[in-house]
C-alpha cells in the first residue's frame, strides 16, 4: 500500500512535467474522469460484498471471503490507474489550479484526495469481511489463552488503517513536496547572473530530504496511536538490550492497534528522535524471549544503520538512473511530443529501477537484522568476543516470524517487496546455528549490498556533479 501512495504522488509529478493534459480537448472532462470511475467501482464493490456476505451467512463458504478480498485488491490497483490516467491524460492538476491557483502542496493534495478517499472507502466497504474473520479467530484465541481485543467500530477501523497505510507515507511525502516547491519559489527570486539556480535548487532539495528523514519520527509516532511501554520487567530487558549494543533510544512505545497488527519498528536516525515501537498484539501473543528477539531485530536495524543505507540506495538510484536517462532525453527536440513521451518513460524507468534496488537491499538488511537478534540471544554484546549461534536463539526469532505470519494470514513461502519470504528468513536463521557470530552469511550479504549502494552513490554523484557543471554552459539535464 505504501508503494501505491508513492506511485500516486509520482503520477501527479509526472503529469506536471509532461504539461498535462497530454490529450488535447480532454481537460474539461478531468473531474469526471477522476471521480466517475471511482464511484462506479465502489458501488460495484459494495453490492458484491453485500451479496457475498449474505451467501456466507447461508453456506459459510470461505471462498466468498477470498472473492471479496480479490475484488478489493483489483479495485485498489484500478483506482491507481484511474488516478494516473486522469492526471496525465486529462490534467486534473491543471483543472484544480484553475480553481484555487498553484498553492504550495494544496493543489497536489486535492488531486490525490480522490485516490486516497477511494482507498479508505474500500476498507469501509469490506469492513464486514474483516469483522467476520476476527470473529472466527476469537474462539481459537480463547482456547489458546490469548487476550482478545474488542474489534473496533467501522469508523475507527478505517481510521486505524488509514493512519498506517496512507498517512505513514502521505505526511512525509507532503512535507518533501512543500519543501521542494518552497525552495523552487525562493530560488527564482535570485538573479541567474550571480547564482546558478539549478545547482542551488538541487542542493536545497537534497537538504530537505535529509531534514525530513531526520525530523519525521516525532510525527510518525503520533500518526500511529502510541504510548510509552510501562515500567516493568519487559521494559528493563529491552533497555538492557539497547545498552548492551550501545544503541541510544528515546523511548520504547506500544502501538495500540486494537489487536489488528503484530509488528515492530525502529524509527529515527538520532537518539533524541529515535523510537522502538511494538504493537499491542505482538506483546500479547509472543512470549518474553520472542518479544526480546523482535526488539533485538529492530535494534539490529539501528546498529547497522540500515535506514541511512536504504535512504542512500534511493538517492543513489535517482542520481544514477535519473541523470543518465535525462541525458538521453537531450536527443529529442525540446518541447516536442517525443520529448514528453520520453520523459514519462524515463521517469517510469527511474522509479522502477529505484524500487528494484530498494527491495534488493531491504531484503538483505532484514536477514541481517534477524541474524543480529540471534547473535544477541546467543550472548553476543558490543565489543565482546564472537559467540556461537545457539539453536534456542535462532528458534526464538523464527517462532516470532511464524507468529507474525499466522496473525496476518501470510503465506510463508510468498516473498514480499521489502522483507522477502518468511520461509527464506527462517532458513537463513537455521543456517546460522552452530556458526560463529562473526561468520554469518547474512552479514556478508548485507555487506555486499552496502558496497553496491556505495558504488552506485559514487557514480550517481559523479554524473550529477558533471551535469551541474555542464549546466553552467547551458548544457546538462538541469538546464534543458
Amino acid at each position: 500500500m505504501h508503494a501505491m501512495v508513492l506511485a500516486a504522488f509520482a503520477a501527479v509529478y509526472l503529469a506536471e512535467e509532461l504539461g498535462a493534459p497530454v490529450v488535447d480537448g480532454w481537460a474539461p472532462y478531468a473531474p469526471w474522469a477522476a471521480v466517475g470511475p471511482v464511484v462506479i467501482g465502489l458501488i460495484g464493490l459494495w453490492v458484491y460484498t453485500a451479496s457475498q456476505m449474505r451467501g456466507l451467512d447461508r453456506d459459510g463458504r470461505a471462498c466468498r471471503v477470498r472473492r471479496v478480498e480479490a475484488l478489493a485488491s483489483a479495485l485498489r490497483w484500478g483506482l491507481l490507474g484511474v488516478h494516473a490516467a486522469a492526471a496525465i491524460l486529462c490534467g486534473t492538476l491543471t483543472w484544480v489550479r484553475s480553481l484555487i491557483g498553484d498553492v504550495i502542496a494544496l493543489d497536489e493534495l486535492l488531486v490525490l484526495s480522490v485516490f486516497v478517499l477511494g482507498l479508505c472507502a474500500i476498507e469501509f466497504i469490506v469492513y464486514p469481511v474483516q469483522r467476520r474473520l476476527r470473529d472466527a479467530m476469537i474462539i481459537r484465541s480463547l482456547d489458546s489463552g490469548l487476550p482478545v481485543h474488542p474489534f473496533p467500530p467501522r469508523g475507527r477501523f478505517v481510521w486505524l488503517w488509514a493512519r498506517h497505510h496512507i498517512l505513514f507515507m502521505l505526511v512525509p511525502l507532503t512535507l518533501l513536496l512543500a519543501w521542494a516547491e518552497s525552495i523552487d519559489r525562493l530560488v527564482v527570486r535570485f538573479d541567474s547572473s550571480t547564482l546558478n539556480r539549478d545547482a542551488v535548487l538541487l542542493v536545497g532539495q537534497l537538504l530537505g530530504l535529509v531534514g525530513v528523514f531526520a525530523l519525521i519520527p516525532p510525527l510518525l509516532v503520533r500518526i500511529w496511536d502510541t504510548v510509552p511501554l510501562r515500567e516493568g520487567e519487559l521494559r528493563d530487558r529491552l533497555e538492557a538490550l539497547a545498552r548492551a549494543h550501545g544503541v541510544r533510544v528515546r523511548d520504547f512505545l506500544v502501538w495500540r492497534t486494537s489487536g489488528l497488527m503484530l509488528n515492530g519498528a525502529a524509527i529515527g536516525l538520532v537518539r533524541p528522535l529515535r523510537y522502538v515501537v511494538l504493537t499491542d498484539a505482538l506483546l500479547d501473543r509472543l512470549d518474553p524471549l520472542e518479544v526480546e528477539a523482535v526488539a533485538a531485530h529492530e535494534i539490529g536495524h539501528i546498529r547497522h544503520h540500515h535506514t541511512i543505507w536504504l535512504a542512500a540506495s534511493v538517492l543513489a538510484s535517482v542520481l544514477l538512473f535519473g541523470t543518465a536517462s535525462g541525458w538521453m532525453l537531450m536527443a529529442f527536440e525540446p518541447g516536442s511530443r517525443a520529448e514528453k513521451i520520453g520523459l514519462g518513460a524515463a521517469m517510469g524507468v527511474t522509479l522502477t529501477l529505484t524500487l528494484v534496488v530498494l527491495g534488493m537491499v531491504s531484503r538483505r538488511f532484514e536477514r541481517q537484522a534477524d541474524a543480529f537478534a540471534a547473535r544477541h540471544l546467543s550472548g553476543e554484546r558490543r565489543g565482546g568476543a564472537a559467540v556461537e549461534i545457539s539453536p534456542e536463539s535462532a528458534q526464538a526469532m523464527a517462532a516470532a516470524l511464524r507468529r507474525v505470519a499466522a496473525a496476518h494470514d501470510i503465506i510463508i513461502d510468498r516473498p514480499t517487496f521489502r522483507h522477502g519470504s518468511i520461509a527464506r528468513r527462517i532458513r537463513s536463521l537455521a543456517a546460522a546455528v552452530g556458526r560463529k557470530s562473526d561468520d554469518l552469511e547474512a552479514d556478508r550479504s548485507a555487506g555486499r549490498a552496502r558496497m553496491w549502494v556505495a558504488a552506485m552513490l559514487a557514480g550517481g554523484v559523479i554524473l550529477a556533479g558533471l551535469d551541474v557543471a555542464l549546466s553552467f554552459g547551458g548544457l546538462g539535464v538541469v538546464s534543458s
